[in-house]
């Protein structure tokens, strides 16, 4: 059970991030990332065993607290996701984090972030 820090994997330095959480374990939570200037946000979850899922949780919060299960474009929640999948995310919000399952082990997610031009 450990916060796991986000690396940036690559930037244009204003319209595009692409975040990575990795090697994510049981009850782990990823380190937030500050995405409210970004309009479009995109979730990959990639994993050895993710029987008990990852949510990607997000807070409109200052203080980093009061984390919910954001959802899809369809109003489908991330939550507990199995399988590995990339999805839209469709509320905005402050900080965003995935936060593992009890059985989660080599956990990754990658977080594309994106301005329209």
């Amino acid at each position: 059970m450990a916060v796991v820090r986000w690396t940036v994997v690559s930037s244009d330095g204003r319209n595009y991030k692409l975040i990575k959480w990795e090697a994510l374990g049981a009850s782990d939570t990823g380190q937030p990332f500050n995405v409210s200037e970004y309009s479009d946000k995109t979730v990959q979850v990639e994993g050895t065993d993710l029987t008990s899922g990852i949510t990607i949780q997000g807070t409109l919060d200052p203080d980093e607290s009061n984390y919910r299960t954001l959802n899809d474009p369809q109003g489908t929640a991330l939550s507990a996701i199995t399988t590995q999948k990339i999805e839209n995310i469709l509320e905005h919000c402050h900080w965003l984090r995935p936060s593992c399952g009890a059985s989660v082990s080599g956990g990754t997610v990658f977080l594309l972030l994106a301005n329209m031009r």
